[in-house]
């Protein structure tokens, strides 16, 4: 099997001779929009699984987001073992696609080509499935609820942080308690809240079948498949516990404005997952998101490396760390 990416789609082509393929080919170009599509794909047991997205800036979703959360809501009950296959994938992975295979994949790897015609050989013999964005209305899922947000309006002007934060404590305890384990939600839930004090949208952790819908990826999520945008400049989002990697990577890339965006925690996580994010000053993953997109001269590479390391042994030491449990502001 063959899948050629030449630039603007991708196609899937299976038992077909090279005739068939070049003709295939040239007849979706002239039809197809132009568009630069990521890929992302993995195989597991002869079937190779994948997902193709052009991303817009600010948006909830990458190729490789869109494959995992469609494993999981494809296969719940085998989506773990399935994600423990590598993920390739072309294009730039985000603070966003690295929080989401750690905390519900397994690797990542970035296919290199300076060709602008990619050309990738799966198995042959594979069966291939694609994966399409949650938000489509051809897949068929188990959509979440929003909670009622009625009560949250009364008098949202005026509310303080701590006031927030009771909020979404309180609309945490709406989460889904069952008698399994494996089978219940945490109970978190999220509060978006824009610069007027008025409620933009809330959502409630809904992990227990599909380990990416944390209450914070809930409401990103939502809010762009309702309103078609970024998080605002100057919103405030209010969360029961701290952000994991995953979800703080996903309100980094989604912020129109990272200088304006504040965000708001009742409780620390001292789970690994939530520690170092890219919400969290002189951590790792905020200098990598910081420079991903810049290119580093050697004498400014050098002068980032001893800054790296300073603020490494200033974290160690537990001295000028500043404290999260209330504000994450950048």
């Amino acid at each position: 099997m063959k899948v050629s990416l030449k630039g603007f789609e991708l196609v899937f082509v299976d038992a077909m001779d090279n005739t068939g393929l070049s003709k295939l080919l040239e007849r979706l170009q002239t039809v197809l929009p132009i568009t630069k599509p990521e890929l992302a794909y993995l195989t597991h047991e002869g079937r190779t699984y994948f997902s193709r997205h052009s991303r817009t800036p600010g948006e909830p979703h990458s190729a490789i987001t869109v494959l995992i959360q469609g494993i999981y809501d494809l296969d719940p009950e085998f989506a773990r073992k399935i994600l423990r296959k590598k993920i390739q994938h072309t294009g730039q992975a985000t603070e966003m696609c690295r929080g989401m295979v750690k905390v519900a994949a397994k690797s990542l790897t970035r296919l290199q080509s300076q060709n602008p015609e990619l050309d990738l050989h799966l198995p042959e013999g594979d069966s291939v499935h694609e994966i399409i964005p949650l938000s489509a209305p051809t897949q068929p899922r188990l959509l979440h609820q929003e909670p009622d947000l009625s009560p949250l309006f009364t008098s949202s002007a005026s509310r303080s942080p701590e006031a927030w934060l009771q909020r979404s404590a309180e609309l945490a305890t709406q989460v889904c308690l069952r008698a399994e384990r494996f089978e219940s939600d945490r109970p978190v839930a999220a509060i978006l809240v824009s610069a007027e004090g008025i409620v933009l949208a809330a959502a409630r952790n809904t992990n227990s079948r599909n380990r990416t819908l944390h209450a914070e990826v809930n409401l990103l999520q939502s809010y762009h498949e309702r309103c078609k945008r970024p998080i605002p400049a100057g919103a405030s989002l209010y969360v029961a516990l701290k952000p994991c990697k995953m979800c703080a990577g996903m309100i980094w890339e989604c912020a129109e404005d990272l200088n304006s965006l504040r965000v708001f925690y009742g409780q620390d996580d001292p789970g690994s997952m939530a520690k170092a994010t890219v919400l969290d000053p002189h951590s790792h993953e905020r200098t990598r998101a910081l420079l991903q997109n810049f290119r580093i001269v050697p004498d400014t590479l050098q002068e980032l490396r001893a800054f790296q390391k300073s603020a490494n042994e200033t974290e160690r030491s537990g001295s000028g760390e500043p404290d999260l449990r209330k504000e994450s502001g950048f």
